[in-house]
């Protein structure tokens, strides 16, 4: 029975972390089983589908959890259900960067100095390229938009 709960709290972790990349009707399956813990039976009679069938779409969603897992690993990584680094100032950090802090504000003041050249040696391709950039901006804002109303 250990097994079995532990099974189940994985799948569960996996659907916290990738759960958004499942299709809709994927997801609907999942949330009927797992969290309103209905049987097979109950959910095929609410979707009008075999048992079977919502069987069938329970081990598709876990198997792309799975390897979506495999790629990714955020649940197994080490840092896994852990807070933060900025959480915890006083902890030990696993590696440390060479040349922080130093390194970042040379990256920063090398990047300023080079857009600044390029916006005062070529200032009609400068406009341009932030206007393409700028007309990303409306679209982003669509996007999000449409991601949160569904």
């Amino acid at each position: 029975m250990d097994q079995a709960l532990a099974d189940r709290d994985r799948a569960n972790r996996l659907f916290d972390a990738y759960g958004g990349l499942l299709t809709g009707r994927q997801q609907g399956l999942w949330r009927r089983y797992f969290e309103d813990d209905l049987s097979l039976g109950e959910i095929a009679t609410q979707a009008r589908i075999s048992r079977q069938a919502v069987h069938d779409g329970l081990q598709r969603a876990l198997g792309a959890l799975e390897r979506y897992e495999a790629v990714l690993g955020l649940v197994s990584s080490p840092r896994a259900g852990r807070p933060a680094p900025g959480r915890r100032p006083a902890a030990e950090r696993p590696y440390r960067t060479w040349g922080y802090p130093v390194v970042p504000v040379l990256f920063l003041l090398s990047a300023i100095f080079l857009l600044g050249n390029y916006m005062l040696t070529e200032p009609r391709l400068f406009a341009a390229d932030v206007a393409v950039i700028l007309t990303g901006l409306p679209v982003y804002a669509w996007w999000r938009r449409r991601a949160t109303a569904g």
